[in-house]
């Protein structure tokens, strides 16, 4: 993926644009657990746990909290550069950190990083529900300069995938607003509407 450089009227567009946040994802879901096989070691797993929890709270606006998120992640990936979900979570953090830039310069730059990384997670981690789910979060909150509409979309026909595989309550809600974004964006790919109906039910929510 080549960097995207920003300069005149596209520059501004993003400086002006505040693009929606990143969703968090239910990082206890089955999937998650049983897609992160590592044995970690207690410091590090507790490293691991707050840099999500961190994560989360600047998906909600804590400021700071990116930064925090990241340091932490940055720290575990030069141990556990293979934990793909860890990867998906540091690009997540750098999208965070270029919603919160003030300056185009540092937005252009943080988004680019983060992009990076998540390409770099999916490559690795393509059949894993939370990847996709980070990195559909990211690109579909990007603005349409950098390009990343079709991958949101690819990312969302792949989650809805995966999801038939093993439904779970906690699955089940993260795909509620994919199936909502999928009634849009390709509703001649699939029955969304059935599915979302059926989402909503194993959810628990109405």
């Amino acid at each position: 993926m080549k960097p995207v450089r920003l300069a005149g009227a596209a520059a501004v567009a993003l400086s002006l644009l505040c693009a929606p946040v990143p969703a968090a994802v239910d990082a206890s879901s089955p999937a998650t657990a049983a897609e992160s096989s590592v044995d970690l070691p207690p410091e590090y797993a507790a490293l691991r746990e707050q840099a999500i929890t961190l994560h989360d709270r600047a998906v909600e606006g804590e400021k700071g909290s990116a930064e925090q998120a990241m340091a932490r992640l940055e720290r575990y990936l030069e141990r556990f550069a293979d934990d793909v979900e860890a990867r998906a979570y540091f690009g997540s953090a750098y999208a965070l950190m270029a919603r919160d830039a003030s300056s185009v310069v540092n937005k252009t730059r943080y988004a680019n990083r983060g992009l990076r990384h998540l390409d770099r997670a999916l490559d690795a981690g393509a059949g894993n529900f939370t990847v996709r789910m980070i990195r559909a979060n990211v690109n579909s909150s990007l603005p349409e300069m950098f390009g990343r509409g079709d991958a949101a979309l690819d990312d969302m026909l792949a989650l809805d995938r995966l999801y038939q595989l093993a439904p779970s309550p906690r699955m089940a809600r993260e795909m509620v607003r994919i199936y909502e974004e999928l009634q849009h964006r390709a509703p001649d790919a699939g029955p969304w509407t059935e599915r979302l109906d059926r989402a909503r039910e194993l959810s628990g929510e109405p």
